[in-house]
């Protein structure tokens, strides 16, 4: 696991909108706006790597809350998957998408992956033939990370997983927010 710290574009990110259930756009800067936020960035939500990143966070969700902080679950995926992911393993905290990966590139998250890109490249050829369509085919791998936000908008932690498989330093997230000397009751 490497500590370097992801590049995160915050203006990008506060822009950056990602879907709900019902597909409606939410700018991620409305969510920090007035409260700690702690953006859990999962990888593809059909994954095992995506079940046990969530239930690693839901292990540290009262921790997180107890500093007025509230996890929002993002994964790379479509709505319907969103949906069926969500019914399956029934997260305690809101969980949005970002098909087009616009918060994944601005949190520094979306790994550049040559083998990617060129099944990416092949995959796209094979669906033109076919007259078919692989929306999830991007340039790129999504192996998630971690964004911790607090208002009017500085990170105090960020973190980058560089294998999908890598659990998430939730601990390391949780001491940053504890000490970030934000207070909802000095605004």
């Amino acid at each position: 696991m490497s500590d370097e710290r992801p590049a995160v574009n915050l203006s990008a990110l506060a822009e950056a909108c990602v879907q709900d259930a019902e597909e409606d756009p939410v700018p991620l800067g409305d969510l920090w706006a007035n409260q700690r936020a702690v953006f859990v960035f999962l990888p593809p939500l059909r994954s095992k790597a995506a079940r046990m990143r969530l239930a690693l966070v839901s292990e540290h969700l009262k921790p997180f809350r107890s500093l007025g902080a509230e996890v929002y679950l993002i994964g790379p995926n479509r709505p319907d998957q969103a949906d069926r992911f969500e019914d399956a393993q029934k997260p305690d905290c809101e969980l949005y998408v970002d098909p087009e990966r616009h918060a994944y590139r601005a949190a520094g998250l979306l790994k550049e992956d040559r083998k990617a890109s060129q099944s990416s490249g092949i995959l796209r050829s094979l669906a033109a033939l076919l007259g078919a369509s692989f929306e999830d085919v991007k340039e790129g791998v999504e192996y998630g990370g971690l964004v911790v936000i607090v208002p009017p908008g500085r990170v105090v932690f960020a973190h980058a997983a560089h294998a999908v498989d890598e659990p998430l330093p939730i601990k390391q997230a949780h001491e940053a927010l504890k000490n970030s000397g934000w207070s909802h009751l000095a605004e």
